[in-house]
């Protein structure tokens, strides 16, 4: 008595580590023909199917698959035990299908806070017009950070500049960058700025203001330095220091505080007619190239693919561009 219950013991310790792509393995063997194409179908290995198979086969009990020069093909056993395991996938297939209605994907994405102002909210509100639900888990970080997130598997994307770690790992195939826009720095302060009228300023008078600044490990906290620098002049340092955008622009809007900030920051509606360009007389600001960034190795999933179309049909001028070209 006690020997017969061992293996039948045995058999429900071992199905108990039987995963769900153990039941579907035999679909794939029957609809396939081989263990190769199988263990292709399921990026794994020919060893790991094969293992796979013996681990279904020692928990019923039987041979299920017969190989022989063409292939592989179900022994009478394996054909019943798929007609009883189509039962029981049909039941997972729809116990998932239930709960991801229910329960949007979750994508983690890493950005630059100017994202924050006009690209991110252009592209989410395109997902909802479509009717595309995504939970975002949004993390904010300078421009080396966005990279690293990225790379040490933090986040499934990144919003980012083309330059610095994020370019070079881009040349070295370990990212995937999807160019976007170029984002045009301004100099800003309100509309009773003492400035505020003029057509020009040069940077000596710049360097007597005061500013409220990124801080200086940020990108454009160092594009703001390197601008005084190239001309000469001493950076003036910061009365404020704050690391957020929407931060600086409600205290410039509100006293005689200078920012220079993406031109991005200033279309939020909060900002609306609060701000004024300062032009600079003798010195030109470059643009930064941005980029949506991916793992080079990764092909994107489901969610991942949604969420870069909805940013790359956000970006100003690409719709109209794609549009144009797709006139001519």
């Amino acid at each position: 008595m006690a020997d017969g219950k061992a293996p039948a013991r045995a058999r429900r310790l071992l199905g108990d580590q039987l995963k769900i792509r153990h039941l579907r393995l035999l679909e794939r063997i029957a609809r396939l023909g081989s263990l190769t194409a199988a263990a292709q179908e399921l990026h794994l290995t020919q060893p790991a199917v094969t293992h796979m198979l013996k681990d279904l086969e020692a928990t019923l009990g039987v041979a299920l698959v017969e190989r022989d020069r063409r292939g592989g093909r179900l022994t009478p056993a394996g054909q019943v035990a798929l007609d009883r395991l189509r039962v029981a996938l049909g039941h997972i297939d729809a116990a998932l299908d239930a709960v991801q209605a229910q329960v949007p994907q979750l994508l983690r994405v890493a950005m630059l806070p100017m994202f924050a102002m006009d690209l991110l909210p252009r592209a989410v509100a395109r997902l909802e017009r479509r009717g595309l639900r995504l939970r975002l888990q949004i993390r904010e970080d300078t421009v080396e950070g966005v990279v690293r997130r990225l790379l040490e598997g933090e986040v499934d994307c990144a919003l980012g500049a083309l330059e610095g770690r994020g370019l070079a790992c881009a040349a070295e195939r370990r990212l995937r960058a999807l160019p976007l826009h170029e984002e045009e720095p301004k100099i800003v302060c309100a509309p009773s700025h003492p400035l505020a009228r003029k057509r020009a300023v040069d940077l000596r008078t710049l360097a007597t203001l005061d500013w409220v600044l990124l801080p200086p490990e940020t990108a454009t906290r160092s594009a703001f330095d390197a601008l005084f620098l190239g001309a000469g002049v001493e950076p003036p340092p910061a009365t404020i220091e704050s690391a957020s955008f929407h931060t600086n622009l409600n205290l410039v809007a509100s006293t005689r505080l200078c920012s220079f900030v993406p031109a991005s920051t200033m279309l939020s509606v909060v900002h609306a007619g609060q701000l004024r360009e300062l032009r600079i007389s003798d010195a030109t600001l470059s643009n930064r190239p941005l980029a949506l960034y991916t793992l080079a190795d990764t092909a994107p999933f489901a969610a991942l693919q949604v969420f870069i179309d909805a940013v790359l049909s956000s970006v100003p001028g690409r719709a109209a561009a794609r549009g144009s070209r797709t006139r001519s």
